[in-house]
Protein backbone atom coordinates (compact mmCIF):
# COMPACT_ATOMS: atom_id res chain seq x y z
CA UNK A 1 0.00 0.00 0.00
CA UNK A 2 2.56 2.73 0.90
CA UNK A 3 4.53 1.56 -2.22
CA UNK A 4 0.87 2.36 -4.19
CA UNK A 5 0.57 5.81 -2.53
CA UNK A 6 4.16 7.03 -3.20
CA UNK A 7 4.38 6.05 -6.40
CA UNK A 8 0.68 7.54 -7.18
CA UNK A 9 1.80 11.01 -5.28
CA UNK A 10 5.05 10.83 -7.83
CA UNK A 11 3.15 10.38 -10.43
CA UNK A 12 1.08 13.85 -9.83
CA UNK A 13 3.78 15.73 -8.97
CA UNK A 14 5.63 15.03 -12.29
CA UNK A 15 2.02 15.42 -14.13
CA UNK A 16 1.77 18.96 -12.59
CA UNK A 17 5.68 19.97 -13.44
CA UNK A 18 4.41 19.47 -17.20
CA UNK A 19 1.43 21.32 -16.38
CA UNK A 20 1.80 24.70 -14.07
CA UNK A 21 5.32 26.34 -15.14
CA UNK A 22 3.90 26.61 -18.41
CA UNK A 23 0.22 28.12 -18.10
CA UNK A 24 0.67 31.69 -19.09
CA UNK A 25 3.07 30.91 -22.11
CA UNK A 26 -0.45 30.52 -24.59
CA UNK A 27 -2.38 33.67 -25.12
CA UNK A 28 -5.95 33.33 -24.15
CA UNK A 29 -8.79 31.24 -26.13
CA UNK A 30 -11.72 33.22 -27.33
CA UNK A 31 -13.28 30.35 -25.20
CA UNK A 32 -11.38 31.14 -22.42
CA UNK A 33 -11.81 34.77 -22.52
CA UNK A 34 -15.31 34.38 -22.45
CA UNK A 35 -15.82 32.17 -19.47
CA UNK A 36 -13.23 34.34 -17.84
CA UNK A 37 -14.91 37.38 -18.44
CA UNK A 38 -18.15 36.04 -17.05
CA UNK A 39 -16.51 34.55 -13.99
CA UNK A 40 -15.32 38.48 -13.43
CA UNK A 41 -19.25 39.27 -13.69
CA UNK A 42 -20.07 36.56 -11.13
CA UNK A 43 -17.25 38.42 -8.68
CA UNK A 44 -18.50 41.41 -8.96
CA UNK A 45 -22.10 41.18 -8.69
CA UNK A 46 -22.68 37.71 -7.35
CA UNK A 47 -25.04 37.10 -10.24
CA UNK A 48 -24.96 33.89 -12.38
CA UNK A 49 -27.48 32.66 -14.90
CA UNK A 50 -27.56 29.47 -16.87
CA UNK A 51 -27.72 30.36 -20.51
CA UNK A 52 -29.12 27.11 -22.13
CA UNK A 53 -27.48 28.06 -25.48
CA UNK A 54 -23.99 29.32 -24.67
CA UNK A 55 -21.12 28.73 -22.41
CA UNK A 56 -22.30 25.24 -20.71
CA UNK A 57 -23.04 24.46 -17.26
CA UNK A 58 -22.64 26.80 -14.53
CA UNK A 59 -19.85 24.39 -12.37
CA UNK A 60 -16.88 26.07 -14.12
CA UNK A 61 -17.75 29.22 -12.94
CA UNK A 62 -18.91 28.47 -8.90
CA UNK A 63 -15.76 26.31 -8.75
CA UNK A 64 -13.36 28.82 -10.28
CA UNK A 65 -15.53 31.33 -8.62
CA UNK A 66 -14.47 29.45 -4.66
CA UNK A 67 -10.34 29.06 -5.62
CA UNK A 68 -10.34 33.19 -6.79
CA UNK A 69 -12.28 33.82 -3.53
CA UNK A 70 -9.59 31.97 -1.36
CA UNK A 71 -6.95 34.02 -3.30
CA UNK A 72 -8.48 36.81 -2.14
CA UNK A 73 -9.84 38.24 -5.28
CA UNK A 74 -13.20 40.11 -5.74
CA UNK A 75 -12.90 41.50 -8.96
CA UNK A 76 -12.18 40.85 -13.36
CA UNK A 77 -9.18 42.73 -13.11
CA UNK A 78 -7.67 40.47 -10.35
CA UNK A 79 -8.42 37.22 -12.81
CA UNK A 80 -5.07 36.19 -14.25
CA UNK A 81 -4.22 33.73 -17.07
CA UNK A 82 -2.18 31.89 -14.19
CA UNK A 83 -4.46 31.10 -11.32
CA UNK A 84 -7.87 30.47 -14.02
CA UNK A 85 -5.89 27.64 -15.80
CA UNK A 86 -4.60 26.35 -12.53
CA UNK A 87 -7.30 25.76 -10.75
CA UNK A 88 -8.40 23.99 -14.31
CA UNK A 89 -4.98 21.92 -13.53
CA UNK A 90 -6.12 20.51 -10.42
CA UNK A 91 -8.92 19.43 -11.83
CA UNK A 92 -7.02 17.04 -14.53
CA UNK A 93 -5.37 16.35 -11.51
CA UNK A 94 -7.97 15.25 -9.51
CA UNK A 95 -9.31 13.23 -12.74
CA UNK A 96 -5.70 11.40 -12.65
CA UNK A 97 -6.59 10.09 -9.05
CA UNK A 98 -9.85 8.86 -10.37
CA UNK A 99 -8.45 5.99 -11.93
CA UNK A 100 -7.65 4.60 -8.55
CA UNK A 101 -11.49 3.85 -8.01
CA UNK A 102 -11.04 0.81 -10.58
CA UNK A 103 -8.38 -0.84 -8.37
CA UNK A 104 -10.45 -3.50 -7.59
CA UNK A 105 -11.47 -4.45 -11.15
CA UNK A 106 -8.44 -3.79 -13.10
CA UNK A 107 -5.23 -4.40 -10.48
CA UNK A 108 -2.86 -1.39 -8.31
CA UNK A 109 -0.26 -1.88 -11.04
CA UNK A 110 -2.59 -1.75 -14.00
CA UNK A 111 -4.21 1.52 -12.50
CA UNK A 112 -0.38 3.03 -11.62
CA UNK A 113 -0.11 2.62 -15.95
CA UNK A 114 -3.32 4.03 -16.53
CA UNK A 115 -2.79 7.52 -14.45
CA UNK A 116 0.80 6.97 -16.02
CA UNK A 117 -0.72 7.66 -19.30
CA UNK A 118 -3.59 9.94 -17.85
CA UNK A 119 -0.97 12.17 -16.66
CA UNK A 120 1.20 12.70 -19.46
CA UNK A 121 -1.30 12.58 -22.49
CA UNK A 122 -0.60 15.29 -25.02
CA UNK A 123 -4.39 15.84 -25.51
CA UNK A 124 -4.45 15.77 -21.57
CA UNK A 125 -1.71 17.87 -20.84
CA UNK A 126 -2.48 21.00 -23.26
CA UNK A 127 -5.98 20.70 -22.22
CA UNK A 128 -5.42 20.94 -19.06
CA UNK A 129 -3.93 24.36 -18.93
CA UNK A 130 -7.22 25.31 -21.00
CA UNK A 131 -9.96 27.58 -18.62
CA UNK A 132 -12.97 25.47 -20.30
CA UNK A 133 -15.25 22.71 -18.99
CA UNK A 134 -13.83 19.70 -20.43
CA UNK A 135 -11.51 18.84 -17.75
CA UNK A 136 -14.04 19.45 -14.87
CA UNK A 137 -16.26 16.89 -17.23
CA UNK A 138 -13.80 14.30 -17.45
CA UNK A 139 -12.81 14.31 -13.63
CA UNK A 140 -16.66 14.06 -12.31
CA UNK A 141 -16.71 11.00 -15.14
CA UNK A 142 -14.30 9.29 -13.49
CA UNK A 143 -15.95 9.56 -10.26
CA UNK A 144 -18.81 8.20 -11.75
CA UNK A 145 -17.59 5.41 -13.27
CA UNK A 146 -15.75 4.74 -10.43
CA UNK A 147 -18.94 5.06 -8.17
CA UNK A 148 -20.95 2.70 -11.18
CA UNK A 149 -18.36 0.02 -10.82
CA UNK A 150 -17.98 0.11 -7.05
CA UNK A 151 -21.68 -0.50 -6.68
CA UNK A 152 -22.01 -2.56 -8.77
CA UNK A 153 -19.48 -5.00 -6.92
CA UNK A 154 -20.81 -4.30 -3.60
CA UNK A 155 -24.10 -2.13 -3.62
CA UNK A 156 -24.20 0.09 -0.60
CA UNK A 157 -25.96 3.68 0.61
CA UNK A 158 -22.30 5.79 0.61
CA UNK A 159 -21.80 4.51 -3.24
CA UNK A 160 -24.98 5.12 -4.99
CA UNK A 161 -24.76 8.99 -3.36
CA UNK A 162 -21.37 8.95 -4.71
CA UNK A 163 -22.68 7.99 -8.11
CA UNK A 164 -25.67 10.02 -7.87
CA UNK A 165 -24.02 13.32 -7.13
CA UNK A 166 -21.09 12.74 -9.59
CA UNK A 167 -23.72 12.52 -12.21
CA UNK A 168 -25.37 15.76 -11.22
CA UNK A 169 -21.94 17.32 -11.75
CA UNK A 170 -21.55 16.08 -14.84
CA UNK A 171 -24.88 17.53 -16.57
CA UNK A 172 -24.17 20.78 -14.34
CA UNK A 173 -20.59 21.01 -16.11
CA UNK A 174 -21.12 20.10 -19.72
CA UNK A 175 -24.58 19.26 -22.08
CA UNK A 176 -22.71 16.31 -23.41
CA UNK A 177 -22.66 14.64 -20.15
CA UNK A 178 -25.68 13.08 -21.68
CA UNK A 179 -23.64 10.38 -24.58
CA UNK A 180 -21.43 9.75 -21.01
CA UNK A 181 -25.02 8.78 -19.50
CA UNK A 182 -26.20 6.87 -22.69
CA UNK A 183 -22.75 4.85 -23.45
CA UNK A 184 -23.37 3.46 -19.50
CA UNK A 185 -26.55 2.66 -19.80
CA UNK A 186 -26.25 0.70 -22.92
CA UNK A 187 -23.26 -0.80 -21.40
CA UNK A 188 -25.24 -2.25 -18.57
CA UNK A 189 -28.20 -3.14 -20.57
CA UNK A 190 -25.46 -5.33 -22.84
CA UNK A 191 -24.24 -6.72 -19.84
CA UNK A 192 -27.77 -7.14 -18.23
CA UNK A 193 -28.25 -10.69 -16.44
CA UNK A 194 -24.71 -10.64 -15.28
CA UNK A 195 -24.20 -11.30 -11.40
CA UNK A 196 -24.99 -7.88 -9.26
CA UNK A 197 -24.73 -7.39 -5.76
CA UNK A 198 -27.93 -7.10 -3.68
CA UNK A 199 -28.96 -3.66 -4.40
CA UNK A 200 -31.89 -1.76 -2.72
CA UNK A 201 -34.92 0.50 -3.90
CA UNK A 202 -33.49 2.92 -1.63
CA UNK A 203 -30.07 3.35 -2.96
CA UNK A 204 -31.61 3.70 -6.17
CA UNK A 205 -34.03 6.72 -4.57
CA UNK A 206 -30.83 8.33 -2.69
CA UNK A 207 -28.79 8.43 -6.03
CA UNK A 208 -31.33 10.14 -7.63
CA UNK A 209 -32.03 12.23 -4.71
CA UNK A 210 -28.53 13.33 -5.01
CA UNK A 211 -28.51 14.11 -8.35
CA UNK A 212 -31.45 16.33 -8.28
CA UNK A 213 -29.97 17.85 -5.10
CA UNK A 214 -26.93 19.07 -7.57
CA UNK A 215 -29.26 19.77 -10.10
CA UNK A 216 -31.46 22.24 -8.31
CA UNK A 217 -28.40 23.95 -6.73
CA UNK A 218 -26.18 24.63 -9.38
CA UNK A 219 -28.95 25.29 -12.01
CA UNK A 220 -30.73 27.55 -9.44
CA UNK A 221 -27.89 29.40 -9.00
CA UNK A 222 -28.20 28.14 -5.37
CA UNK A 223 -31.66 29.61 -5.54
CA UNK A 224 -31.94 33.32 -6.79
CA UNK A 225 -32.12 31.99 -10.38
CA UNK A 226 -35.11 29.40 -10.52
CA UNK A 227 -35.75 30.31 -14.35
CA UNK A 228 -32.39 28.23 -14.79
CA UNK A 229 -33.66 24.90 -13.95
CA UNK A 230 -36.23 25.33 -17.04
CA UNK A 231 -33.32 26.65 -18.91
CA UNK A 232 -31.49 23.10 -18.14
CA UNK A 233 -34.50 21.02 -19.36
CA UNK A 234 -35.06 23.41 -22.26
CA UNK A 235 -31.28 22.75 -23.56
CA UNK A 236 -31.68 18.97 -24.39
CA UNK A 237 -33.56 20.07 -27.81
CA UNK A 238 -31.94 23.71 -27.78
CA UNK A 239 -28.74 22.91 -28.29
CA UNK A 240 -28.27 20.12 -30.59
CA UNK A 241 -30.41 22.22 -33.16
CA UNK A 242 -28.53 25.31 -32.53
CA UNK A 243 -25.07 22.99 -32.63
CA UNK A 244 -26.58 22.02 -36.01
CA UNK A 245 -26.47 25.95 -37.15
CA UNK A 246 -22.56 25.82 -36.45
CA UNK A 247 -21.73 23.92 -39.75
CA UNK A 248 -17.98 25.36 -39.21
CA UNK A 249 -17.84 22.83 -36.58
CA UNK A 250 -18.75 19.92 -38.59
CA UNK A 251 -16.72 17.48 -39.68
CA UNK A 252 -16.41 13.79 -40.34
CA UNK A 253 -17.52 10.83 -38.08
CA UNK A 254 -13.61 9.49 -37.81
CA UNK A 255 -11.93 13.07 -36.61
CA UNK A 256 -11.66 12.18 -33.13
CA UNK A 257 -9.58 8.56 -34.00
CA UNK A 258 -8.00 10.25 -36.35
CA UNK A 259 -6.71 13.05 -33.74
CA UNK A 260 -6.00 10.26 -31.38
CA UNK A 261 -3.79 8.20 -34.02
CA UNK A 262 -2.12 11.35 -35.55
CA UNK A 263 0.61 9.59 -38.16
CA UNK A 264 1.80 12.21 -40.39
CA UNK A 265 5.12 10.20 -40.41
CA UNK A 266 6.33 12.92 -43.39
CA UNK A 267 5.32 16.11 -41.73
CA UNK A 268 7.32 16.06 -38.29
CA UNK A 269 6.67 16.94 -35.67
CA UNK A 270 4.57 14.23 -34.94
CA UNK A 271 2.00 14.33 -32.29
CA UNK A 272 -0.44 11.11 -31.27
CA UNK A 273 -1.64 9.26 -28.55
CA UNK A 274 -0.85 5.77 -30.65
CA UNK A 275 0.18 4.46 -27.68
CA UNK A 276 -3.09 4.72 -25.68
CA UNK A 277 -4.92 3.98 -28.58
CA UNK A 278 -3.22 0.41 -29.71
CA UNK A 279 -3.06 -0.54 -25.92
CA UNK A 280 -6.76 0.33 -25.54
CA UNK A 281 -7.84 -2.45 -28.30
CA UNK A 282 -5.52 -4.92 -26.70
CA UNK A 283 -6.90 -4.36 -23.58
CA UNK A 284 -10.33 -4.74 -25.39
CA UNK A 285 -8.69 -7.60 -26.78
CA UNK A 286 -7.96 -9.00 -23.08
CA UNK A 287 -11.32 -8.50 -21.50
CA UNK A 288 -13.28 -10.15 -24.08
CA UNK A 289 -10.81 -13.00 -24.55
CA UNK A 290 -11.37 -13.70 -20.35
CA UNK A 291 -15.05 -13.38 -20.99
CA UNK A 292 -14.70 -16.26 -23.21
CA UNK A 293 -12.74 -18.85 -21.24
CA UNK A 294 -14.82 -18.00 -18.11
CA UNK A 295 -12.92 -15.45 -16.09
CA UNK A 296 -15.04 -12.55 -17.01
CA UNK A 297 -14.38 -8.97 -14.76
CA UNK A 298 -18.10 -7.73 -15.30
CA UNK A 299 -16.34 -3.65 -14.72
CA UNK A 300 -13.78 -4.39 -17.06
CA UNK A 301 -16.51 -5.55 -19.57
CA UNK A 302 -18.42 -2.54 -18.40
CA UNK A 303 -15.43 -0.37 -18.94
CA UNK A 304 -14.47 -1.79 -21.99
CA UNK A 305 -18.23 -1.41 -23.37
CA UNK A 306 -18.53 1.94 -22.22
CA UNK A 307 -15.17 3.74 -24.25
CA UNK A 308 -16.18 1.61 -27.39
CA UNK A 309 -20.09 3.02 -27.09
CA UNK A 310 -18.69 6.59 -26.33
CA UNK A 311 -16.70 6.47 -29.01
CA UNK A 312 -19.38 5.52 -31.66
CA UNK A 313 -21.68 8.13 -30.33
CA UNK A 314 -19.60 11.51 -30.25
CA UNK A 315 -18.37 9.95 -33.31
CA UNK A 316 -21.74 9.97 -34.93
CA UNK A 317 -22.19 13.85 -34.03
CA UNK A 318 -21.53 15.97 -37.27
CA UNK A 319 -20.50 18.80 -34.73
CA UNK A 320 -17.17 18.43 -33.19
CA UNK A 321 -14.13 19.78 -31.41
CA UNK A 322 -11.29 18.30 -30.33
CA UNK A 323 -11.18 18.96 -26.63
CA UNK A 324 -14.53 16.96 -26.39
CA UNK A 325 -11.86 14.12 -27.47
CA UNK A 326 -10.77 14.12 -23.66
CA UNK A 327 -13.83 11.90 -22.69
CA UNK A 328 -13.09 9.45 -24.88
CA UNK A 329 -9.79 9.18 -24.23
CA UNK A 330 -10.38 9.00 -20.51
CA UNK A 331 -12.02 5.72 -21.17
CA UNK A 332 -9.23 4.48 -23.12
CA UNK A 333 -6.61 4.86 -20.41
CA UNK A 334 -8.55 2.02 -18.18
CA UNK A 335 -8.32 -0.42 -20.61
CA UNK A 336 -4.61 0.52 -21.68
CA UNK A 337 -3.27 0.64 -18.39
CA UNK A 338 -5.02 -2.97 -17.78
CA UNK A 339 -2.90 -3.91 -21.29
CA UNK A 340 0.33 -2.64 -20.03
CA UNK A 341 0.08 -5.02 -16.61
CA UNK A 342 -0.64 -8.01 -19.21
CA UNK A 343 2.12 -7.02 -21.35
CA UNK A 344 4.39 -7.27 -18.30
CA UNK A 345 3.29 -10.37 -17.20
CA UNK A 346 3.46 -11.96 -20.22
CA UNK A 347 7.64 -11.57 -20.42
CA UNK A 348 8.55 -15.01 -18.97
CA UNK A 349 12.30 -13.94 -18.65
CA UNK A 350 14.45 -11.57 -17.10
CA UNK A 351 15.24 -10.30 -20.64
CA UNK A 352 11.81 -10.13 -21.60
CA UNK A 353 10.36 -7.96 -19.13
CA UNK A 354 13.21 -6.05 -19.12
CA UNK A 355 12.53 -5.20 -22.93
CA UNK A 356 8.34 -4.64 -22.37
CA UNK A 357 9.30 -2.50 -19.57
CA UNK A 358 11.53 -0.55 -22.12
CA UNK A 359 9.14 -0.13 -24.74
CA UNK A 360 6.61 0.74 -22.18
CA UNK A 361 8.81 3.42 -20.83
CA UNK A 362 9.73 4.90 -23.99
CA UNK A 363 6.37 4.87 -25.91
CA UNK A 364 4.07 5.07 -22.84
CA UNK A 365 6.27 7.66 -20.79
CA UNK A 366 9.09 9.38 -22.76
CA UNK A 367 7.57 9.85 -26.10
CA UNK A 368 4.06 11.12 -24.45
CA UNK A 369 6.40 13.40 -21.80
CA UNK A 370 8.30 15.12 -24.81
CA UNK A 371 5.12 16.00 -26.84
CA UNK A 372 3.30 17.43 -24.11
CA UNK A 373 6.70 19.90 -23.45
CA UNK A 374 6.50 20.93 -26.77
CA UNK A 375 3.00 21.15 -26.92
CA UNK A 376 2.96 23.54 -23.88
CA UNK A 377 5.95 25.47 -25.32
CA UNK A 378 6.99 25.95 -29.04
CA UNK A 379 3.61 24.59 -30.22
CA UNK A 380 1.24 26.26 -27.83
CA UNK A 381 -0.71 27.84 -30.68
CA UNK A 382 1.11 26.42 -33.85
CA UNK A 383 -1.12 25.11 -36.51
CA UNK A 384 0.66 21.79 -36.90
CA UNK A 385 -0.26 21.01 -32.96
CA UNK A 386 -3.34 19.00 -33.46
CA UNK A 387 -5.24 20.17 -30.49
CA UNK A 388 -5.00 24.38 -31.51
CA UNK A 389 -8.40 24.66 -32.99
CA UNK A 390 -8.92 28.26 -33.79
CA UNK A 391 -6.85 29.42 -31.42
CA UNK A 392 -5.60 33.47 -30.61
CA UNK A 393 -2.51 34.45 -32.19
CA UNK A 394 0.65 35.86 -29.92
CA UNK A 395 0.05 38.64 -32.20
CA UNK A 396 -2.41 39.82 -29.53
CA UNK A 397 0.67 40.11 -26.87
CA UNK A 398 2.43 43.15 -29.08
CA UNK A 399 -0.93 44.56 -30.19
CA UNK A 400 -1.79 45.12 -26.38
CA UNK A 401 1.83 45.86 -25.63
CA UNK A 402 1.56 48.51 -28.09
CA UNK A 403 -1.96 49.46 -26.76
CA UNK A 404 -1.05 49.60 -23.12
CA UNK A 405 2.41 51.95 -24.15
CA UNK A 406 0.27 54.22 -25.73
CA UNK A 407 -2.44 54.42 -23.10
CA UNK A 408 0.53 55.47 -20.72
CA UNK A 409 2.50 57.69 -23.31
CA UNK A 410 -0.75 59.52 -23.95
CA UNK A 411 -1.36 60.46 -20.29
CA UNK A 412 -4.51 59.37 -20.01
CA UNK A 413 -3.63 55.82 -18.74
CA UNK A 414 -6.30 53.41 -18.57
CA UNK A 415 -9.35 55.91 -19.34
CA UNK A 416 -7.64 56.02 -22.70
CA UNK A 417 -11.54 55.69 -25.25
CA UNK A 418 -10.69 52.78 -27.35
CA UNK A 419 -13.32 51.34 -30.33
CA UNK A 420 -13.06 47.93 -31.29
CA UNK A 421 -14.57 46.79 -34.40
CA UNK A 422 -15.57 43.62 -35.66
CA UNK A 423 -17.91 41.61 -37.76
CA UNK A 424 -20.52 39.33 -35.61
CA UNK A 425 -18.82 40.66 -32.54
CA UNK A 426 -15.92 38.13 -33.63
CA UNK A 427 -13.79 40.43 -31.61
CA UNK A 428 -12.60 38.20 -28.65
CA UNK A 429 -10.48 37.68 -26.44
CA UNK A 430 -9.70 41.47 -26.35
CA UNK A 431 -12.91 42.24 -23.32
CA UNK A 432 -10.32 39.77 -21.29
CA UNK A 433 -6.95 41.94 -22.24
CA UNK A 434 -8.55 45.12 -21.98
CA UNK A 435 -10.18 44.25 -18.96
CA UNK A 436 -8.65 46.60 -17.28
CA UNK A 437 -9.56 49.89 -19.82
CA UNK A 438 -12.50 51.63 -18.46
CA UNK A 439 -13.55 53.40 -22.19
CA UNK A 440 -13.69 50.72 -24.41
CA UNK A 441 -16.92 50.47 -26.72
CA UNK A 442 -16.87 47.53 -28.97
CA UNK A 443 -19.06 47.41 -32.31
CA UNK A 444 -19.83 44.89 -34.61
CA UNK A 445 -21.17 47.46 -37.54
CA UNK A 446 -20.16 51.62 -37.98
CA UNK A 447 -22.42 53.92 -36.73
CA UNK A 448 -21.79 57.27 -38.97
CA UNK A 449 -23.21 59.11 -36.29
CA UNK A 450 -20.32 58.08 -33.54
CA UNK A 451 -17.85 60.19 -32.57
CA UNK A 452 -14.69 58.34 -33.20
CA UNK A 453 -12.17 57.11 -30.20
CA UNK A 454 -8.46 58.48 -30.59
CA UNK A 455 -7.46 54.65 -30.95
CA UNK A 456 -8.81 52.46 -32.93
CA UNK A 457 -8.72 48.44 -33.36
CA UNK A 458 -10.59 46.53 -36.14
CA UNK A 459 -10.92 43.45 -37.97
CA UNK A 460 -8.76 44.27 -40.81
CA UNK A 461 -12.10 43.43 -43.60
CA UNK A 462 -13.50 46.41 -42.15
CA UNK A 463 -11.16 48.83 -43.38
CA UNK A 464 -13.20 50.03 -46.12
CA UNK A 465 -16.42 51.37 -43.23
CA UNK A 466 -13.52 52.57 -40.98
CA UNK A 467 -11.90 54.46 -43.53
CA UNK A 468 -15.03 56.06 -44.66
CA UNK A 469 -16.25 56.57 -41.45
CA UNK A 470 -12.82 58.48 -40.38
CA UNK A 471 -12.99 60.95 -43.48
CA UNK A 472 -16.89 60.81 -45.18
CA UNK A 473 -18.61 60.74 -42.69
CA UNK A 474 -17.01 64.23 -40.37
CA UNK A 475 -18.50 67.34 -41.85
CA UNK A 476 -15.41 69.23 -42.71
CA UNK A 477 -13.51 70.83 -39.78
CA UNK A 478 -13.96 67.97 -37.51
CA UNK A 479 -11.96 65.93 -39.64
CA UNK A 480 -8.51 64.26 -38.10
CA UNK A 481 -6.10 62.06 -39.54
CA UNK A 482 -5.36 58.91 -38.37
CA UNK A 483 -2.55 56.77 -38.68
CA UNK A 484 -1.74 53.12 -38.78
CA UNK A 485 -0.78 52.05 -35.61
CA UNK A 486 1.04 48.76 -36.26
CA UNK A 487 4.13 47.90 -39.18
CA UNK A 488 3.49 44.71 -40.31
CA UNK A 489 1.09 42.55 -40.77
CA UNK A 490 -0.79 41.72 -36.88
CA UNK A 491 -3.05 38.65 -36.72
CA UNK A 492 -6.01 38.12 -34.13
CA UNK A 493 -5.90 34.28 -35.38
CA UNK A 494 -5.28 32.57 -37.97
CA UNK A 495 -6.33 34.19 -41.34
CA UNK A 496 -8.21 36.96 -39.38
CA UNK A 497 -5.66 40.12 -40.13
CA UNK A 498 -6.39 43.03 -37.73
CA UNK A 499 -5.68 46.91 -38.40
CA UNK A 500 -5.01 49.58 -35.46
CA UNK A 501 -5.41 53.43 -36.17
CA UNK A 502 -4.46 56.45 -33.70
CA UNK A 503 -5.29 60.15 -34.31
CA UNK A 504 -2.23 62.04 -35.44
CA UNK A 505 -2.46 64.23 -33.10
CA UNK A 506 -2.47 62.67 -30.24
CA UNK A 507 0.50 60.61 -31.81
CA UNK A 508 2.24 63.88 -31.86
CA UNK A 509 1.13 64.88 -28.31
CA UNK A 510 3.16 61.64 -27.55
CA UNK A 511 5.73 61.87 -29.55
CA UNK A 512 6.67 65.41 -28.45
CA UNK A 513 6.33 64.64 -24.58
CA UNK A 514 8.83 61.50 -25.66
CA UNK A 515 11.30 64.38 -26.51
CA UNK A 516 10.61 66.47 -23.88
CA UNK A 517 11.36 63.14 -21.53
CA UNK A 518 14.15 62.68 -23.48
CA UNK A 519 15.82 66.29 -23.38
CA UNK A 520 15.37 66.23 -19.37
CA UNK A 521 16.94 63.19 -18.98
CA UNK A 522 20.07 64.64 -20.80
CA UNK A 523 20.29 67.15 -18.72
Amino acid sequence: MKRSFYLGCAVLAAAAAVRFPFLPIRPMHTDEAVHAVKLGHRLETGLYEYEPLEYHGPTLYYFTWLGARLAGIRTLNGLTEGLLRGITVLAGLGGILTVWLMVPYIGKRAALFASVLLAFSPAFVYYSGYFIHEIWLVLFLGCFLGGLCRYWDRPCLGWAVWTGLSAGLMLATKETAVLSFAAAALAFLVLWGRPVGKWAFSHAAAALAAFLFVWLLFFSSFGTHGRGLADSLQSFWLYPAHAASKTSHFHPWWYYLDLLTWTEFFEPPVWNEDVIAALALLGTGIVWADRRKGTENHAALFLVLFWVLLTVFYSAIPYKTPWNVLCILYGMTLPAGLAADRFLEWASGPGQRRFAAAVLLIFGLFSPVVQSLFLMTKYATSSSNPYVYGHTSPDIFSMLQTVQQIAEDSGEGQRLYIQIFAENDDYWPWPWYLRSFSSVGYFREVAPSMPAAPLILADARMEPEILKYLYETPPPGQRHMYLPLFDAPVYLRPSLEWRGYIRKDLLDLMQADSLTLEKERAR
